[in-house]
C-alpha cells in the first residue's frame, strides 16, 4: 500500500490536528479518522502505525509551528518584552476555543488524557516546556540587551519569569474552553500582559535612577 508523499502527509496531519482538537484523543474513533482524513484504515496504519502514532505526529507538527510562530513574533521586536506583549495581545479579540491556537491543543489534550496515557502526557509536557524555554530565552535576551534589569534573586530570573507567563497563558487557555464571552478572555489576556508591562515600568524606574 503506497505511503502518502510529504505534501499529502502534511495536509493529513493538519486535518488530524483539528479532529483530535475537537473530539479529544480518547474520544476520536477510527471511523472519525476515516471520515475526517478521507483515508481507509489500512492507509492510516500504513502511514502512521496507529491512532497513537498519528496523534503523536500531529501533536509534534502543531507544537513545532506554535514554537516557530512564537519565536518569529518575539524576535520581530527590538525589545523582547515587546515581542512577548505582541504575542499576548494576539490572543485578544478572537472567538474562544473555536480552533487550536497557541498552546490550546496541548493544554486541552493534557486535560483530557486518561491516567493510563502517561507517555502521551509526558510528550505534551515536553512540548509545553519547549514553549516555556522560548519565553525564558526572550527574558534572557531582554536582560542582555539592557531592556530588563539583572535579577537580584531567583524570583526574577528568566526561568522564573517564563514559568509565570506560561502558567498565566495556560490558565487563559483552560478558561477559553469554558467561557463563551470573548470580552472576558480579552480581560484575562490584558491582565497577563499587564505583568509584562509592570516589568518594563520597574526597569524604566531603575534605569532613570
Amino acid at each position: 500500500m503506497a505511503r502518502p508523499n510529504l505534501h499529502e502527509k502534511s495536509h493529513t496531519l493538519e486535518k488530524a490536528i483539528h479532529i483530535f482538537w475537537r473530539k479529544g484523543f480518547s474520544n476520536t474513533s477510527l471511523k472519525d479518522l476515516e471520515l475526517g482524513l478521507d483515508m481507509r484504515p489500512g492507509s492510516i496504519y500504513a502511514a502512521f502505525g496507529s491512532k497513537t502514532g498519528l496523534f503523536t505526529q500531529a501533536l509534534s507538527v502543531y507544537a513545532a509551528k506554535q514554537a516557530e510562530r512564537m519565536s518569529t513574533v518575539i524576535e520581530a521586536q527590538p525589545n523582547p518584552l515587546d515581542g512577548i506583549l505582541t504575542l499576548l495581545y494576539s490572543f485578544s479579540h478572537g472567538k474562544p476555543a473555536e480552533q487550536p491556537s497557541y498552546a490550546c491543543f496541548l493544554v486541552k489534550s493534557l486535560l483530557e488524557m486518561e491516567s493510563s496515557e502517561d507517555e502521551l502526557k509526558q510528550l505534551i509536557r515536553q512540548h509545553l516546556q519547549t514553549m516555556e524555554n522560548i519565553f525564558r530565552d526572550a527574558f534572557s535576551q531582554a536582560i542582555s540587551k539592557g531592556f530588563l534589569a539583572h535579577p537580584e534573586n531567583a524570583e526574577h530570573s528568566p526561568s522564573r519569569l517564563a514559568r509565570v507567563v506560561q502558567t498565566k497563558i495556560i490558565g487563559i487557555r483552560i478558561m477559553s474552553l469554558q467561557l463563551e464571552q470573548p470580552a472576558l478572555l480579552d480581560e484575562l489576556t490584558i491582565d497577563c500582559a499587564r505583568f509584562i508591562e509592570n516589568l518594563k515600568k520597574v526597569d524604566e524606574i531603575i534605569s532613570a535612577e
